[in-house]
């Protein structure tokens, strides 16, 4: 698993988000990762990517 949070993250909305989707991609369960891609995941982004 990847390391903690680097402390480079502006303290700014974008900042806050990428801490939090950092902290999901770390902490949880494929099977949960499963369920929260497509709800956190642009809609242009192709299938493939």
């Amino acid at each position: 698993m990847a390391g903690a949070v680097p402390a480079t993250l502006p303290d700014t909305a974008a900042g806050r988000l990428a801490e939090e989707l950092i902290h999901h991609v770390n902490a949880d369960k494929p099977e949960q990762m499963r369920r929260r891609a497509p709800t956190i995941l642009s809609a242009d982004v192709a299938l493939s990517d």
